[in-house]
């Protein structure tokens, strides 16, 4: 993921949510072609939830210092993870910049729009680990 498309994502509003949907769609793909279990991928997204957590508990306009701090650490977390399991990789990668973006601008709004797209990535990977499955089993 390039910074251009993490921009369209996070700052995405109105008939924008199509491309949104589509690049969570494409990552969620990838992800699953990959062999990145679900488990893994909810671990990240509960990462993301504890910090829009405390966001929520700050209620502030702009991203507050400590979610700040806890999006800032989440990187090296994720790259420690994805050199453990480099199915992660991808998603390590495309969070990596759209985290930068964050940080940049200190929007929640774009915060929010982040949550929403790793909840659709979430949502798709299930999906198709779901219809990875279906195949095996047809296969057989």
């Amino acid at each position: 993921m390039n910074e251009t498309i993490a921009l369209r994502i996070l700052r995405a509003k109105g008939e924008e949510f199509d491309f949104f949907n589509r690049e969570a769609d494409n990552l969620a793909k990838n992800l699953a072609q990959e062999k990145l279990s679900y488990t893994q991928l909810r671990k990240v997204f509960e990462m993301i939830r504890k910090i829009e957590y405390e966001q929520e508990k700050e209620g502030l306009d702009s991203l507050s210092e400590n979610c700040l701090k806890s999006l800032l650490l989440l990187k090296p977390k994720l790259l420690y993870m994805a050199e453990r399991q480099p199915s992660l990789k991808r998603l390590q990668e495309a969070m990596t910049v759209l985290i930068d973006e964050l940080i940049r601008s200190k929007s929640v709004e774009q915060f929010q729009n982040f949550v929403a797209f790793l909840e659709a990535v979430v949502a798709y990977h299930y999906h198709y680990e779901q219809e990875n499955k279906r195949n095996k089993r047809r296969r057989r």
